[in-house]
């Protein structure tokens, strides 16, 4: 059980260290309770989406092909785009105008599927060893991990050097990121 443990916590770091920036960028712009909240339900749906995906994989079903899973990379790029015309389009309104709060949680949510479909690469391996004990012990842990996941995130969005930097350079800073992490994914799908 214990090794159990072990494997699910250093497959969930390896697997989404990398989005610590992604997300970390983008709360960094509006670090509220409404925006957390959002972030770490989105976070918690594309997590247990990307486990289910790897549970079912490890049954013998293929839900999708690899190259349906790349095109996931289109989704950040997609964002990156968009957060370029919301913030020309807030530039464009008077700072006395009550800027509106979307829900981010889908945005958030198919963030941590895109840049996590590769996380499916990790999980499979690990799920085809484990007993049905194994795997409810693999999804408690995954979800405190989410969960720390998300407080980390919040403790560097809040960091004061942080939220200037991104508020400062936020309209080239977030879609620069957003882009780049959809090309990246793009690229280990269609070119490696």
């Amino acid at each position: 059980m214990i090794e159990t443990l072990i494997m699910t916590i250093a497959a969930f770091i390896a697997a989404n260290i990398d989005d610590v920036i992604v997300f970390a960028v983008l709360l960094a712009q509006n670090n509220d309770r409404k925006r957390f909240r959002q972030m770490m339900a989105g976070r918690y749906i594309g997590t247990f989406l990307l486990l289910a995906i790897s549970a079912i994989t490890v049954l013998g079903i293929s839900l999708l092909p690899d190259w349906v899973i790349g095109l996931m990379g289109f989704v950040p790029i997609a964002l990156g785009i968009k957060s370029i015309f919301d913030y020309r389009k807030s530039e464009e309104q008077s700072k006395d105008s009550v800027q509106e709060h979307t829900d981010m949680t889908l945005t958030y949510m198919l963030l941590t599927i895109a840049n996590g479909a590769d996380n499916i690469g990790v999980y499979i391996p690990l799920f085809s060893n484990f007993s049905m004990a194994d795997a409810v012990s693999s999804a408690i842990v995954s979800a405190l991990m989410t969960a720390l996941f998300c407080f980390a995130v919040r403790k560097i969005a809040e960091l004061p050097y942080i939220q200037i930097q991104i508020r400062k350079y936020q309209a080239v800073i977030v879609p620069s990121v957003l882009i780049i992490l959809g090309i990246v994914i793009l690229y280990r799908y269609f070119f490696i």
